[in-house]
């Protein structure tokens, strides 16, 4: 059975009056890749009743993958990210300063954050709420080392190595202006997220808006808390 695109295919056998059923989901045009051999066991009172094995041309469906350990490098699908947002807030640069070297309370405003954990010597772990699409479940965490430079409005944290599951770098660079603080906040690094082979192209574009979105949400509400402040 050759299955066309998007097209879904319903196998069943049957022992024992027990059904084993496989969907089949087929979304590329490379069947060379689609073969899968599937072998079904069943106990019963102690004993193996039957074994199976079925060769179907087209890919079983697959359990979500739904971890935030490191996975081999065919599990993953690497994905760049470099995205910039700025704004202004209507406070000036020292009150602005003040709210974003807080870490915790910088941080406590990013839209999908789980839970941040302090590492000591200004390095922080953060470990998102995990994202999800069709045939996936994952879970970003990452841990970077925060520098502070007054006189130059920056704030940037470095990835630390061997912790967590993706590296991400970013920055606050914060400027004069007429109407208070002019704030650009930079993130890039590659996202290491475990899916199978099949799903890398459609996961791609699916996790890099979803994080690019957070960033501009998180952004956002920065704005908005920094400007109800302004006593700071």
């Amino acid at each position: 059975m050759i299955l066309g695109q998007e097209s879904v295919a319903t196998s069943t056998i049957a022992s024992d009056s027990t059904s084993y059923r496989c969907y089949l989901h087929h979304d590329i045009s490379d069947s060379s890749e689609a073969l899968s051999e599937v072998t079904y066991r069943r106990q019963r009172h102690n004993s193996v009743v039957s074994l199976y094995k079925l060769h179907l041309t087209g890919l079983c469906h697959q359990p979500r993958i739904q971890t935030h350990a490191k996975q081999p490098e065919s599990h993953l699908a690497k994905i760049d990210i470099g995205i910039e947002h700025a704004f202004i807030v209507p406070v000036n640069r020292s009150s602005t300063w003040a709210f974003l070297i807080d870490t915790p309370k910088t941080v406590g405003h990013y839209p999908k954050l789980d839970k941040l954990v302090e590492l000591g010597n200004n390095c922080w772990q953060w470990e998102l709420q995990e994202l999800g699409g069709k045939g996936f479940s994952h879970q970003i965490v990452y841990a970077v080392e925060y520098h502070f430079d007054e006189a130059a409005g920056s704030i940037i944290w470095e990835p630390i190595a061997d912790r967590g599951n993706s590296v991400i770098r970013g920055a606050f660079q914060l400027t004069d202006h007429a109407e208070g603080t002019h704030v650009v906040l930079s993130t890039s690094g590659q996202l290491d997220v475990p899916v199978p082979g099949l799903l890398k192209a459609m996961a791609k574009p699916y996790v890099k808006g979803e994080f690019t979105s957070q960033i501009e949400t998180f952004a956002a509400n920065l704005r908005k808390a920094i400007g109800n402040e302004k006593g700071v």
